[in-house]
């Protein structure tokens, strides 16, 4: 019951974190069959939330670390969210005895035909990387398998790739790959089990990466960010709704700068690329300009400046409204949260809870004074709330380019054609939109 009410919470929660969740492939999803969905895992509970939200047909139980069930409170709430606590050697041994209860579930739940949400990186971490899958699911599987026998269990891989994962109002590029059929695999598991699981953990991996926007090294990362950056800007998604949208092309467009990076540059080529990405943002840095300026030169329009005055008083009022949640979730993400693949997660949740603690003690003040004028009043607060969110993405653009008309045309010029350039190298004649 509380995975129900939790599910449109986490909704409304991504869509005011991000801006947008694009994703594509969810209609491949085996609906009524069981499986093993594995997915990358670079936040701490973000990828589970996102999951669960746009596979809306499917009810997921989530593969948990089990030290976050060790108080008895947070047990019965994270297993009310499906949640199944798998332990770990850091755990402790005497934790790993309580795994064959775990398997005893998820063998039941798959049984059931269930969906479970399994990570095989084993770990999180915030990069664009995939890191070599465990056999935690592959055993998973065939544990199932030896069981069970048959029952049809597909592998859904599944690839999340964040524009900037914690950052308020980032986005997310999601797609579901074909599903791997267990059947595959039966044969070579009659024959050598250890074989099978091997063959089915590299098969993960390798149905996952394709699915991922992916910066091979570490010390390339400041370089492809820039490409990626050059793209979002010269093809923004105007459009605010829907906030989950059901489009590849902005996936496929930012996978194919990443690889193109290491697979159409040569070494050579890719040096002169960093120094003249490098040059490029540092004379905007040098002249307080942002690319977003150069490549959107008209949100600095007038007319702009106008609908920026005519919407400022309702942005305050929602604000001011929201504030005491935001700024106590901000609070504790600051103060309390020392790893940064739980600062966006955490951001989220207790945002949520305050909010909903907020809109609790509104309702005590809308019954207490119980006049109508002040019941319409409340009822729009949350969306007020939502208008100032969407206030907020306007004025930075707009904030973005307030630079841009002290800048010579011919120097503007320059920039735009040299960041036209610079992305030519690492795109495809035809260039990708994201609407």
């Amino acid at each position: 019951m509380l995975y129900y009410i939790a599910r449109p919470l986490g909704t409304l929660a991504l869509k005011v974190f991000y801006r947008k969740i694009y994703f594509s492939g969810a209609e491949k999803v085996p609906v009524g069959k069981p499986m093993l969905i594995a997915s990358n895992h670079p936040t701490a509970f973000c990828e589970p939330i996102t999951l669960a939200c746009v596979l809306q047909e499917v009810e997921i139980n989530f593969i948990t670390r089990g030290d976050l069930f060790a108080k008895p409170f947070y047990r019965k709430c994270l297993e009310a969210l499906n949640m199944i606590p798998i332990f770990r050697f850091r755990d402790g041994y005497a934790s790993l005895k309580n795994n064959q209860a775990t398997m005893d579930y998820v063998y039941q739940a798959l049984a059931d035909k269930k969906a479970i949400l399994i990570f095989p990186e084993g770990s999180t971490k915030t990069q664009k990387q995939l890191r070599p899958s465990q056999k935690g699911a592959a055993r998973m599987a065939f544990g199932n398998y030896a069981l069970h026998g048959d029952l049809e269990l597909h592998i859904v891989p599944v690839g999340l790739t964040y524009t900037d994962a914690h950052a308020f109002r980032s986005e997310i590029l999601l797609e579901v790959g074909d599903p791997i059929p267990l059947s595959r695999y039966y044969a070579l598991y009659q024959e050598n089990q250890n074989k099978a699981i091997n063959q089915l953990t590299s098969d993960i991996f390798t149905a996952t990466k394709p699915l991922l926007v992916v910066i091979e090294k570490e010390e390339d990362e400041p370089v492809v960010e820039h490409l990626l950056e050059l793209y979002r800007n010269t093809f923004p998604d105007k459009a605010v709704f829907p906030l989950f949208k059901q489009n590849h092309r902005r996936l496929e467009a930012e996978r194919e700068i990443a690889n193109n990076f290491y697979q159409k540059l040569s070494d050579t080529q890719r040096i002169d690329l960093k120094k003249d990405i490098n040059q490029y943002f540092q004379s905007l840095n040098d002249a307080k300009v942002t690319d977003f300026a150069v490549a959107q030169p008209y949100h600095a329009h007038f007319s702009k400046t106008i609908a920026l005055c005519l919407g400022f008083l309702p942005f305050c009022i929602g604000y001011a409204l929201h504030f005491p949640a935001l700024w106590y979730a901000k609070k504790v993400r600051d103060n309390r949260v020392e790893q940064l693949e739980f600062k966006a997660p955490v951001t989220i949740g207790v945002g949520v809870g305050a909010v909903i603690l907020s809109y609790l003690i509104f309702l005590i003040i809308l019954i207490f004074v119980n006049k109508p004028i002040i019941w319409g009043f409340g009822f729009l607060i949350p969306f007020l709330g939502f208008y100032a969110v969407l206030y907020y993405d306007f004025w930075k653009r707009y904030q973005a380019c307030q630079n841009i008309a002290a800048i010579p045309p011919a120097t503007m010029s320059h920039w735009q054609s040299k960041r036209d350039e610079l992305l030519e190298r690492v795109r495809r004649p035809a260039p990708i939109s994201v609407s």
